[in-house]
C-alpha cells in the first residue's frame, strides 16, 4: 500500500512540474513572441525562434551565435 501510494505521489508531482513547464514556456507550439529584443531572451527562445525562421545550424549554435543569426535573417532586437 506504501508503494502505491509513493507511485501516486509521484506521477502528481511529474505532472505538476510538467503543467508548471507548459505555463511558464507555454504550450506546444506557441510562438516566441516577436516583440522581445533578442538581448533579453534565454538561448532556449532564440533557438526556437531560429527553427521558427529554419536558420541552418541553429543546434550547433550558442546563444551570442544564435542572436547574430537572427538579426543577419531580419528579426532584429
Amino acid at each position: 500500500m506504501r508503494r502505491l501510494l509513493i507511485g501516486i505521489a509521484a506521477v502528481a508531482a511529474l505532472f505538476a512540474c510538467a503543467v508548471a513547464v507548459l505555463k511558464h514556456h507555454g504550450g506546444p507550439g506557441e510562438r516566441v513572441s516577436s516583440e522581445r529584443p533578442l538581448d533579453d531572451m534565454t538561448r532556449d527562445e532564440l533557438y526556437t525562434l531560429a527553427q521558427e525562421l529554419d536558420i541552418p545550424g541553429r543546434s550547433r549554435m550558442k546563444k551570442t551565435e544564435l542572436r547574430t543569426a537572427l538579426s543577419r535573417a531580419g528579426r532584429s532586437g
